[in-house]
């Protein structure tokens, strides 16, 4: 671990902290939720909400952190990331301030204080989504190189995911708010079961999921095979993404599988598993001699 950190440059290190700082904060509401005699975390009004969201946004600083390595460290490069930290830590307490005032966050035009906050949330959002909007064309743009091209392919997959993941949120913002305007109640489900958070997050997660295949790709000796492999772990995932959204806009609940979307679905599982288990062969395999897997990076 101390490796890591001295080896990061200091957007990294930047990252990291903040990922840290923001991962105990969902850990401290955690025995927040404990103490107050574990009330139920469904509802608008819930100590999910903060923890969910402190611990998904230490994960994602400490993806990015993982990311940029794939970019040049510059002036400017430190200065995005100081104002991706700040617009994020906002949207963090804004989430924690409600919470703690007994108002629900999403979706709360009660009074002109909750919707200002909601409003203010979006906009924040918006802002970050910019910058890693930015970074992502930057990574197939100028990105650093010699470092493994599977990890770089990794990046740049898991930035389109988290791109894609963005969208799909203002898709989740305007279902909600046009639910909220028609029916008092900011739902985001469509046709009574298609599940749009659940596409969110599968979108989202794209960020740790392909980065720890890159990773664990580095036992694979042939340079050629991990990145084939790499690729192929991303379209899978790319497909599973597409069965989400389509589940979804069909209003159907992600169990209720029909034959096209069950084969894309098992098409994409497999697709991502075999780069998994290729890799899992190969750190169980003896090492060839004159090969070394390298370190964590």
């Amino acid at each position: 671990m101390l490796d890591i950190w001295r080896n990061a440059s200091s957007p990294q290190r930047l990252l990291l902290g903040f990922g840290g700082a923001t991962a105990s904060s969902g850990l401290a509401h955690i025995v927040v939720w404990l103490v107050a005699g574990m009330p139920s975390l469904v509802g608008p009004v819930t100590w999910r909400k903060p923890i969910v969201f402190g611990l998904s946004i230490g994960v994602l600083a400490w993806s990015l952190a993982w990311v940029i390595q794939h970019l040049r460290d510059d002036r400017a490069m430190r200065g995005q990331t100081v104002w991706l930290i700040g617009l994020l830590s906002v949207e963090l307490l804004l989430i924690d301030m409600q919470q703690w005032r007994g108002v629900g966050s999403h979706f709360n035009g009660a009074t002109w204080l909750d919707a200002r906050v909601f409003d203010a949330m979006g906009a924040l959002i918006l802002a970050a989504a910019g910058i890693l909007a930015w970074w992502t064309w930057k990574l197939f743009a100028h990105p650093r190189r010699g470092l493994p091209p599977e990890r770089l392919t990794a990046a740049r997959a898991a930035m389109l995911l988290l791109a894609a993941g963005n969208v799909i949120g203002m898709v989740l913002v305007a279902i909600g708010t046009s639910a909220l305007a028609a029916t008092g109640h900011g739902t985001t489900t469509i046709g009574g079961a298609g599940n749009v958070k659940l596409t969110h997050a599968i979108a989202l997660h794209g960020m740790q999921v392909l980065p720890v295949i890159a990773v664990l790709l580095a036992a694979v000796p042939d340079a050629a095979v991990r990145l084939s492999e790499m690729r192929r772990a991303a379209a899978g995932y790319a497909l599973i993404l597409v069965w989400a959204v389509w589940q979804a806009f069909a209003g159907r609940a992600p169990e209720a599988l029909t034959l096209p979307s069950g084969l894309l679905l098992i098409t994409g599982v497999a697709l991502l598993a075999w780069p998994v288990l290729r890799s899992a062969v190969a750190w169980a395999a003896p090492p060839r001699q004159g090969h070394a897997t390298g370190g964590v990076q």
